[in-house]
């Protein structure tokens, strides 16, 4: 990243670049990825794009470099949660890098992501790791590499790992206002509050109807009950009309309703 040679490509891209423009080098771009803290959020947004664009526009192993050690805790993450019986461990770490390359590679720069890009660019990563994976499992199952003791993990199945507290309630917060964001003035606000809740902050629908409704039991909860799960039904078909082609939900799939 320090060579001669990718100084200039630093230079010519800020140029191009406005957010780039600001910095003198690539090491300081990279200190301002690595600042955490919520006041640098939108000039961190602003530099993953410049960086993507750059990627897309001529791939450099200078803008892979950069990405690859801005995203490191976020990849580390994700490769402390995976386990395969059809990948050996210095594969898997080389399958979540190509993963992410691939999910950098393609990613939309489009009015339809105007931000929240590492929210999307995380989950862009975990679906082409998981498609990877399901790749080398069905080889393994033709080839027989997988003896009749091995287990294949079923697809997205992870294996939990120590997440520091904190991570995991900011990336919360980024998915709740994403959402809250794009949907505030699609779906009422009580329905995304059941959404949030259920889906997002991992409530059961169950408590949440019997704590909203003291005193009713049997048949007239369990009719209010119905009618809140199609309730929310609905507010989640509206969520992923709020979220296009390229755009996708933070929510679980169809089948997970």
């Amino acid at each position: 990243m320090l060579a001669k040679s990718h100084g200039l490509t630093f230079d010519d891209a800020r140029t191009r670049e406005p957010a780039l423009a600001a910095h003198a080098s690539i090491l300081a771009v990279l200190a301002v990825l690595a600042d955490a803290s919520e006041a640098t959020y939108p000039e961190r947004d602003a530099l993953t794009r410049a960086l993507l664009a750059e990627q897309q526009r001529t791939p450099s192993e200078l803008w892979s470099a950069a990405l690859l050690l801005a995203y490191a805790p976020m990849l580390t993450r994700l490769r402390g949660r995976l386990l395969s019986s059809a990948v050996d461990r210095d594969e898997l770490d080389l399958l979540v890098i190509e993963a992410f390359l691939e999910a950098a590679q393609g990613y939309p720069l489009c009015v339809r992501r105007p931000g929240h890009t590492a929210l999307y660019l995380r989950q862009d990563t975990q679906r082409a790791v998981f498609k990877l994976l399901k790749l080398e499992h069905r080889r393994a199952e033709v080839t027989g590499e997988l003896g009749d003791e091995d287990e294949i993990v079923p697809l997205g199945e992870l294996v939990p790992s120590e997440r520091d507290p904190e991570t995991e309630a900011r990336e919360l917060e980024e998915m709740v206002a994403l959402l809250r964001a794009r949907a505030g003035d699609t779906v009422p606000a009580d329905r995304l509050d059941l959404v949030e809740r259920t889906y997002l902050r991992g409530e059961s629908l169950r408590d949440v109807v019997v704590a909203a409704n003291p005193g009713v039991t049997g048949d007239a909860l369990d009719a209010v009950y119905q009618r809140t799960k199609r309730q929310r039904a609905r507010a989640i078909e509206r969520l992923r009309d709020v979220f296009p082609e390229g755009h996708e939900a933070p929510l679980p799939a169809q089948s997970a309703w």
